[in-house]
């Protein structure tokens, strides 16, 4: 089964950094692919890819810098979650989201539920005892980064047994 969400792609210097943060795979952590790092702008899910180019070719807004933040932890208290590195929210990327959710719901989809909380994923946890891992992981030294965007695209994940294979399947360039 294939799945679309729209992100921002990340530079190669950036994923290589935020590689560094990710623990090691272990029966209670699955890191995500350096390649498959990235900050999810919106998740669709099921969807048509035709129509969601053309909405999102009518998306503008305005290249910026994003800024890397801390790291932290989603759902940690649960027994499993997911370990992530913050974005700074900005005007360009707060308005860059809420063009997408606009564009989206002119073609039928609804809004997203929750809050946007820009962040890239960098391991899942599975159920289990995490709880020295998560402090090990927010223990560390979270160096800060910059990037400049230029482009968003959309993408589409293949569940297989191996992970989750992403495609990009659109590019869409924001003015400078």
């Amino acid at each position: 089964m294939s799945r679309l969400f729209i992100a921002i792609p990340l530079s190669d210097e950036v994923k290589a950094r935020l590689a560094t943060y990710r623990p090691a795979r272990s029966p209670l952590v699955r890191p995500v692919r350096e390649a498959h790092l990235h900050v999810t702008l919106r998740f669709v899910g099921e969807g048509q890819p035709e129509a969601l180019h053309a909405a999102l070719e009518t998306v503008r807004g305005t290249s910026f810098t994003l800024k890397g933040t801390r790291l932290g932890v989603f759902g940690a208290h649960r027994g499993h979650g997911v370990l992530w590195a913050g974005v700074e929210r900005s005007e360009p990327l707060t308005a860059l989201h809420q063009a997408i959710e606009t564009a989206l719901e002119e073609i039928g989809y609804p809004p997203e539920k929750r809050a946007f909380s820009p962040h890239i994923t960098l391991a899942r946890l599975r159920r289990g005892d995490t709880k020295a891992l998560v402090a090990a992981f927010l223990a560390q030294e979270s160096a800060a980064w910059e990037m400049e965007v230029d482009a968003f695209c959309l993408f589409s994940s293949r569940l297989r047994p191996q992970g989750p294979l992403h495609s990009m399947i659109g590019r869409y360039r924001l003015d400078r």
